[in-house]
């Protein structure tokens, strides 16, 4: 008999129905989880194994250090040092964080961290900042637990062995910019140097090695654990071995402490160049960090230029070193004779103008020879006129003059020597003027030392080049450079060996106006100028400190040594100098004495 349970029956039966949409409830939660799970370890399994390496593999590049620069013997002019580079990475919130508390601990400056987002720490580290201090890169080691998600990099960096020796024949760095790393095909990535003038620029491709790359495993703070793969080894560039003698230059660089000036010195027969120095010169280390644009443009404002390499790019009024080529050309073109003599009273009268020569009381009756060992203008004016300016003009550009010399390292200006258009507008005073080396006439040193090179060479005019081979990391030979010869002087013998024995006068015969250049050994021969600027000096006794610096004549020497079989061709220039005779031939003297002092350059060619 069945029990009658009464008001408990119909609780009993609300129960009933509760639990049964609880147990609904559970298996549709119970089935929903399972689903999210399936889709989680099954479906979406590869992308969160993807995820989870992420964060736990990276990819670190190996940098492959540049070639090393060496002069003749092999003497390391730039090399590389090691640099401790802070790189975020973590693509998570905490290396943005860890960053900003390190600038902080390490007193370094907001301009100095590279600015960085999450979207570029998503497969390898970034730059933070470049080439830390010792002290911050100890203040990183100490509190390496505080700041997860930053890593240390060792990087190769330039080091120079004097951050200005030979800077513009050097060159420097930049930052590879999108479009280089674009035309690169993957071999440039961001952040990469190249080169941006000097060798750095021209041999580029040799100097830049192949970057390596490898598979790291971190743990949560950033550190490398092991490495799992390595993908590519890294493999420095070549080195570039240079014509420069570092004893040289170095030598020059001491002792040509002038506000603005060039120096260069060549091998007359193979056309090396042994030293370039340009005056101002420029610290290459403010480079190698990234350069601030203030500093940048301070460099680019600077009147005195100290970028520009003024071997190359400086164009001069050659001065009394242009009656050289005036001589030959009227020899060659038998408008005077040898033994022709002309009378300076110390002004000449055209019309009515008045040309001056720098003796105020005159030389009196002079030859050529005697005329280039005194420097006499008169001489040169009345020759000119004898002449004219035509077969003048076409023996300077047979010697190189007023055309790029072919070098290739540096940007060249290219002087100017009238065409033969521009002669059909020469007056009488244009000629005058240019047979000492004023007027319209401009030169580079390079172009003089090229042409002072061919004077003695049998009259090649050779290619000056800089760059003697290339070789790899292990010596190999990959690339040879040498002598190349562009044209060729057609003077006379007998005329090229008066002018020679009248620059040897210049020196080391009485009255001659580079006799502050003399030296017992070796015996030097050259030729002194004054390259009037705006205003002419009256003679050799003018004071050079009433003259303002920027109205002051350049101070011209070109020459080689020894006299009788010439090892040597220079070039010196000194801007605002005053009288060749002065500032130059003494700076002549000096160098002509460091290269055979110093440097054996004998049997080296």
């Amino acid at each position: 008999m069945p029990i009658d349970l009464g008001e408990d029956a119909s609780l009993l039966r609300r129960l009933r129905r509760r639990s049964g949409f609880v147990f609904i409830g559970f298996v549709i939660l119970s089935t929903v989880i399972a689903t999210r799970l399936w889709f989680l370890q099954v479906v979406k399994a590869a992308y969160y194994k993807d995820l989870s390496e992420q964060n736990r593999i990276r990819i670190v590049v190996d940098e492959a250090p540049r070639g090393m620069i060496l002069d003749r013997e092999g003497r390391q002019l730039v090399g590389n040092r090691p640099s401790f580079d802070v790189l975020a990475g973590s693509a998570s919130r905490s290396a943005l964080d860890s960053l900003k508390a390190f600038s902080r601990m390490a007193g370094i400056p907001k301009s100095e961290i590279v600015r960085v987002s999450r979207g570029k720490m998503r497969r390898r580290a970034v730059m933070a900042v470049r080439d830390v201090s010792f002290k911050a890169l100890s203040v990183l080691e100490e509190h390496r637990l505080d700041l997860p998600g930053l890593e240390v990099a060792i990087r190769p960096k330039r080091r120079f062995i004097e951050p200005t020796l030979a800077c513009h024949l050097i060159g420097y760095l930049g930052e590879a910019t999108k479009p280089e790393i674009q035309r690169s095909g993957g071999r440039i990535k961001l952040g990469d140097k190249m080169g941006r003038s000097g060798i750095e620029l021209f041999m580029d491709e040799y100097l830049r090695g192949s970057d390596g790359r490898r598979l790291v495993e971190t743990n949560a703070m950033g550190r490398v654990l092991r490495t799992l793969k390595r993908a590519e080894k890294p493999v420095p560039g070549d080195n570039v071995v240079l014509t420069l003698d570092l004893e040289l230059q170095s030598a020059i660089e001491r002792v040509f402490d002038v506000r603005k000036g060039a120096v260069v010195v060549m091998s007359p027969g193979t056309g090396e160049i042994l030293a370039m120095v340009s005056r101002p010169a420029f610290n290459l280390t403010a480079f190698e960090s990234q350069i601030s644009p203030e500093d940048w443009q301070k460099l680019k404002d600077d009147p005195d230029a100290p970028m520009n390499n003024r071997c190359v790019a400086g164009q001069y009024p050659p001065g009394s070193t242009f009656k050289l080529f005036v001589a030959l050309a009227a020899l060659q073109s038998k408008a005077i004779t040898t033994d022709e003599q002309f009378e300076c009273t110390g002004v000449m009268k055209l019309g009515a103008e008045e040309f001056h020569c720098w003796k105020k009381h005159g030389h009196g009756e002079l030859s050529v020879g005697p005329a280039i060992v005194h420097s006499c203008n008169i001489f040169f004016y009345k020759t000119s006129l004898a002449c004219g300016i035509g077969p003048i003009a076409d023996m300077a550009r047979e010697f190189g003059l007023g055309s790029p010399t072919g070098f290739e390292v540096s940007h060249e200006e290219n002087g100017y020597i009238p065409s033969a258009k521009d002669l059909q507008n020469y007056w009488p005073g244009d000629v005058v003027a240019s047979s000492i080396g004023q007027g319209r006439i401009l030169v580079t040193p390079l172009q003089m030392a090229v042409a002072v090179c061919a004077l003695v060479n049998g009259g090649d005019v050779l290619r000056p080049f800089v760059v003697r081979r290339v070789e790899s990391p292990d010596g190999e030979i990959l690339k040879r450079f040498g002598r190349h010869v562009v044209g060729h002087v057609a003077v006379n013998a007998p005329y090229i060996k008066l002018v020679r024995d009248a620059l040897f006068g210049v020196v080391n015969r009485q009255g001659g106006t580079g006799w502050r250049a003399r030296l017992d050994f070796p015996k030097i021969a050259g030729k002194t100028g004054t390259a009037q600027v705006v205003q002419r000096v009256d003679d050799e006794e003018t004071i050079l400190e009433d003259i303002p610096y920027e109205r002051r004549p350049h101070s011209w020497f070109i020459g080689y040594a020894p006299a009788d079989e010439p090892e040597i061709a220079f070039v010196v220039l000194v801007e605002h100098g005053g009288a060749g005779g002065h500032a130059a031939a003494v700076l002549a003297r000096q160098i002509v004495a460091a290269a055979f002092r110093e440097c054996d350059l004998e049997n080296e060619h």
